[in-house]
């Protein structure tokens, strides 16, 4: 995939954020713990706000974002985007282009 440096955010390692920071990986996590939140967390939304992205711009298929963000096949980062989304890629990006502002989201539902 190349230099670490050049993986978009949701792909990096925590000892490559680590690094970044100039820390250990075991601070690092103590300073997340502490924050209540956990890095496989955050990497996660960030694949998965990237993959929105790429998704969106209409010009990458499905393999080719799986393959940007690091998954070796594409059916994994479809059963990952689905846990984290909500909903397939497919269905994303059909729901943005049915949406006015086209951004995909799920509209939310007035309990009213």
């Amino acid at each position: 995939m190349g230099d670490p440096s050049q993986r978009a955010y949701g792909s990096r390692l925590l000892k490559e954020v680590a690094e970044d920071y100039q820390t250990s990986t075991r601070t690092l996590q103590r300073r997340f713990a502490a924050k209540g939140v956990r890095f496989r967390d955050l990497r996660n939304d960030a694949q998965t706000n990237t993959a929105k992205q790429l998704l969106l711009i209409g010009r990458y298929t499905v393999r080719e974002v799986a393959a940007q963000l690091g998954y070796a096949t594409s059916s994994s980062f479809c059963r990952a985007f689905k846990r984290n989304a909500g909903c397939t890629p497919r269905e994303y990006v059909t729901n943005a282009a049915a949406r006015p502002d086209g951004s995909g989201a799920q509209p939310e539902l007035d309990n009213s």
